[in-house]
Order: structure tokens, then sequence, then C-alpha cells
């Protein structure tokens, strides 16, 4: 069943896509690196079209090339289905209902060039992968329209965004949280700075108090703040100057 189909597609237009393949998947990582993903993405995809188009347009022989190379038929026609399959699983588990919108374009390109001969064929996988994508596109957009936190979600993968938007929400709550726990630690600073110089304390007690003070400048440093006002320190040395510890 396979043998047939690829036959029919024919194995120069499967190394082709091989080619592009390969082109595809080894410009991305250092493009999506250096532009990022969507520009990076995008410039891969652009460049792997090119070089595929370029030797398709210029009739360069591909399997005489390799069979000049010492790479046999049978090479080619075992690792040609391979190259596909490993490509075709990686899409589907990467872009998920986004794959549809890939497949459905590239079939209506080889239905257009008429790289198959199965034109028909072609144009029918096209157009129920773009419609199939469509209706996913549509599913995600009713479900951006329920979030219950107000955000928009990605009609490719919506799953990735609601994680994103649990991050952020989490974050703010920690960040909260924070803010929180230092202006408490602060109010019980104040206090004591304010109480520490009464003069009917006895000298332990603004002992204590001051050791209170610098551990909560402690824990107000590891929330990223500090007291406000004079430091432990300096209210040390200035109890100290006026003999009250």
């Amino acid at each position: 069943m396979f043998d047939t189909f690829f036959e029919s597609l024919g194995w120069e237009n499967l190394l082709l896509i091989c080619i592009f393949l390969i082109f595809l998947g080894v410009l991305s990582f250092p493009l999506k690196k250096t532009f990022g993903k969507g520009t990076g993405g995008m410039l891969s995809f652009i460049i792997a079209l090119l070089i595929t188009g370029g030797l398709y347009f210029s009739k360069f022989d591909v399997q005489g090339s390799l069979f000049g190379l010492g790479v046999g038929e049978d090479i080619i026609t075992t690792l040609v289905p391979l190259i596909l399959l490993t490509a075709l699983i990686y899409f589907l588990f990467k872009y998920k209902s986004k794959f549809f919108l890939i497949v459905g374009i590239a079939s209506i390109i080889i239905a257009i060039f008429e790289l198959f001969y199965e034109t028909t064929v072609m144009w029918v996988i096209g157009i129920v992968c773009l419609l199939i994508a469509f209706w996913l596109w549509t599913r995600s957009k009713k479900k951006a329209n329920i979030n219950p936190l107000g955000t928009n979600v990605n009609i490719f993968n919506p799953g990735r965004e609601t994680v994103r938007t649990e991050r952020i929400e989490t974050t703010k709550i920690v960040e909260k949280k924070r803010q929180r726990n230092a202006y408490d630690l602060q109010q019980k600073y104040e206090a004591y700075k304010f109480t520490i110089f009464r003069s009917n304390l006895n000298p332990d007690k603004r002992k204590q108090m001051l050791k209170a003070m610098y551990i909560i400048e402690g824990y107000l440093k590891k929330l990223g703040t500090s007291p406000k006002g004079k430091s432990p320190r300096d209210i040390e040395k200035t109890l100290r100057g006026r003999g009250l510890i």
C-alpha cells in the first residue's frame, strides 16, 4: 500500500520533500535562537522552501546524485519513508491542531504544482485539513470567550496559553503576599523604633527590642526591601551614645 503511494508520488519528489524537512529542521534551531521563534521559524521555512524550489525548477537530479555518491535505491526506499514518518509524528505532537493547517496548505501547494499525479486527492486532503484547522480555531475561540481569567488563548495551542496565564496569576499572588509580609514587618519595625527610646524601659528590654529589629531587617532584605528610616545599627549607636543600653 505504502509502496504504491510512494511510487505514485515519485521518489524524486519524495526526496525533495525530505530535503525540505531536513533544511527546515537544521535551519530552525539557530534562526529561532537568533531572531526569536516567530521570525526564526518563518525564515527557516522560507529558506528551506527556496532551496527545495530551486532544486525542483532547475531539474536537479537528486536521486542520480545520491546514486553517484554510492547511496543505493534500497537505502533510499527505506530512509525516505522513515524520514517522512518521523517528521509527521514530530509535527503532529509539536503543533497539534496547527499541524492540520500546515498539511492543508502543503497539500494544496502540491496540487497546484502537480507534484502528485492525483491532484484531486491532494485538493481533497488540503481542503479537509483546512476545514479541520478552521473548526479547531473556532472551538479555541469559543473557549477564549468563556475564559474565566479574561485573557486571550492561543488558537493553535490553548493549553500553553492557559499554563502561561496561570503562572502569571500565581506570580501576582506571590508578589501580593510578599508585599503584605514586607508591610507587616515594616509596621512592627516602626513600632519598635518608636518604643525603644522610651525612658521607662530597662536596658535588657531595649536589647531584646534591638535584637528583634535586627531580625526584622534580615527578613526585609530577603523580601527585597529594607527598613525605612534609621537602620538597627544606627539606632544601636544612638542608644549606646545616650547610655540607654
